[in-house]
């Protein structure tokens, strides 16, 4: 009996030095990303540190969404910033709004640009000319 709680112990305790260990990982991606001025690299870094599951998930993913707009990767922006705001529905900053209201507003799609705009800062409604 004494051995099988040993074992647990130690499978444990592996496991929680395994999750240490992954977290770090993930948070060297992130802070690489951070650092580099290279937009292509820093969206390989960022998609590591979303591989890695670092949280919060949606910071990453709107800080890759904003490095594909300055990639001109317009889609794929929009797609980055929708699964931050599926992630984090309730930000108050409005960031993911206004992010993928720029991002539209570059595909040519003003109505729905708009909207993410009245969304990110509703004191300030934008209306079409």
């Amino acid at each position: 009996m004494k051995n099988i709680f040993k074992l647990i112990l130690l499978v444990c305790g592996l496991l929680g030095s395994f999750n240490a260990l992954y977290a770090q990982t993930a948070r060297e991606w992130f802070n690489k990303a951070k650092q580099t001025n290279d937009d292509d690299i820093k969206v390989q870094y960022y998609t590591k540190a979303i591989e890695s599951g670092f949280e919060p998930l949606a910071i990453i993913y709107n800080d890759r969404a904003s490095t594909y707009v300055n990639l001109g990767k317009y889609s794929k922006a929009i797609d980055d910033y929708n699964r931050a705001i599926e992630l984090d529905p309730n930000s108050s900053t409005g960031a993911y709004y206004h992010g993928r209201g720029m991002a539209k507003d570059m595909l040519g799609l003003y109505d729905d640009a708009i909207a993410d705009f009245n969304i990110a800062n509703p004191s300030c409604v934008v209306q079409k000319r």
